[in-house]
């Protein structure tokens, strides 16, 4: 079972964006810990797409979250839903 998916409150981690209010205070409850990626948008040359440091990043926050649970809040969508406002 996909913990990301499951609508019942025993899930592991929540992403931020699909979360309603509740789910996060409860999940913030349980595990008062939030994994922020952080990875720089930069030129690696013509084989690479310009944010693999960031889907890195993003990747092993989500697997982290996943193992010890937690809040995950895809920074990428946040950004790009942001600066498309």
């Amino acid at each position: 079972m996909n913990p990301k998916k499951s609508n019942d409150m025993t899930k592991k981690y929540i992403n931020y964006m699909e979360s309603f209010p509740k789910e996060l205070e409860l999940m913030l409850n349980q595990h008062p810990i939030a994994y922020i990626p952080f990875g720089a948008l930069e030129w690696h040359g013509e084989h690479m797409v310009l944010g693999v440091d960031s889907i890195k990043a993003e990747e092993i926050c989500r697997r982290s979250a996943e193992i010890t649970g937690g809040l995950f809040p895809e920074i990428l969508k946040l950004l790009i839903r942001n600066s498309m406002s």
